[in-house]
């Protein structure tokens, strides 16, 4: 998924396609056509100097993530295997030949023995988007393939509020039931238009979770993507809202997480835990940059700072506001560990924190406030946030 939650984003578990090793060429290509009657949307990806080939398609019907690996013969011929071996079970599969033109021609074998033809082309064209948005813009020329999936899905208006004075739209994508709030008054018309194009792609973001998860657990015993969204403080200077997913995308467990978002409503860009508070000693490292570098020295830096100075400091202010905090249980959440990438989000009264904790410790987890009068003492790398 885009965005992971919960203790899987930690310990480096990806639900999307593995990684290539360091040197190796992916080719992508994505497909369009039919599977009987049905129409199809399907990408391959094959690394150099390799007969593997891994992939995923979805019925453009229901728009669920059904994924593909196999192998390629010499002559071009590609055979599939659908979803995760299950101990000897038949799968779903699919035979393909490739003509001249670039197209696929060959037949999807249900687990039942059920044939059926299948047509692919490769796809030389994108609908265009009408009326335009930023993130599908985006998407459109970076993920040709999510983008072909939510191309044609509406936003819908759902309920509308109030919340510390200002006007909240709630906007849903009715097949995941995916929905997250826009902000209709209280800012410039610049600033809030920054701010809800980032609430938007972030809408996008989880609706693209949702196909992606629930298609692949339901080739189990049966996929889902709960959230919920929570507005926790809007004024002059942020936004913040707590995201909680609960989600099962195949695998031995359902899981959970906290996703929150938290933006500058000064500039509309996305905060990270380091803009808001710092501790120990030097300049404080920056999380957005350590991203741009994954594995590179900014993001051994971040790694270095948040286990020896972050996680500490944040097990011993939760015990400050709550002394019984990891005494009710045998989860050891004093664990700093459970404290390098937690989850948080601003309210009224402080910065909520939870930790990232593995399916097996959820029911242990919480959430925790420390005051503002804690973090002013910790100003992180935006001066005048916190605010209260």
């Amino acid at each position: 998924m885009r965005r992971l939650v919960g203790y899987a984003a930690i310990a480096g578990v990806a639900l999307q396609f593995s990684s290539p090793a360091r040197g190796e060429q992916v080719t992508s290509k994505i497909f369009m056509g039919t599977v009987g009657k049905q129409p199809v949307v399907l990408e391959l990806k094959r690394r150099s100097d390799s007969d593997k080939v891994e992939g995923r398609y979805f019925y453009k019907k229901y728009r669920f993530d059904l994924p593909l690996s196999g192998t390629v013969q010499s002559d071009g011929h590609i055979s599939l295997q659908e979803g995760e071996s299950s101990f000897g079970d038949p799968q779903a599969g699919m035979e393909l030949r490739p003509r001249s033109d670039g197209s696929l021609y060959g037949s999807w074998t249900g687990k039942n023995g059920n044939v059926i033809p299948v047509m692919l082309k490769p796809v030389s064209g994108l609908p265009t988007i009408d009326p335009p948005d930023s993130y599908l813009l985006q998407l459109k020329e970076k993920d040709a393939f999510e983008f072909v999936r939510l191309a044609d899905l509406k936003l819908q208006r759902g309920k509308r509020e109030r919340f510390m004075g200002y006007a909240l739209q709630w906007m849903v994508e009715l097949g995941s039931k995916i929905a997250i709030p826009l902000i209709e008054d209280g800012y410039s018309d610049p600033q809030r238009e920054k701010i809800n194009r980032l609430l938007r792609a972030r809408l996008w973001e989880e609706v693209s979770n949702y196909y992606e998860c629930v298609g692949s657990g339901n080739l189990r015993s049966g996929g889902n993507y709960d959230q919920t969204v929570t507005p926790r403080l809007i004024n002059g200077r942020v936004v913040s809202f707590s995201i909680f997913t609960e989600y099962y995308c195949g695998g031995a467990h359902p899981d959970s997480g906290h996703s929150p978002i938290t933006l500058d409503a000064r500039t509309g860009k996305e905060l990270t835990l380091e803009d808001v508070v710092s501790v120990g000693k030097g300049k404080p490292v920056h999380y957005e940059a350590a991203e741009r570098r994954v594995g590179g020295r900014d993001f051994d830096a971040l790694a270095t700072y948040r286990t020896r100075y972050l996680a500490p400091w944040l097990v011993r202010q939760v015990l400050a506001v709550d002394k019984t905090a990891f005494g009710e249980h045998e989860c050891h959440l004093e664990d700093s560990q459970y404290w390098q990438f937690p989850g948080w989000y601003l309210t009224r009264k402080g910065i909520g924190v939870t930790p990232s904790v593995p399916h097996v410790m959820a029911a242990c987890t919480n959430s925790w406030v420390i005051p503002y009068a804690v973090l002013r003492s910790h100003p992180g790398v935006i001066q005048g946030i916190p605010s209260p």
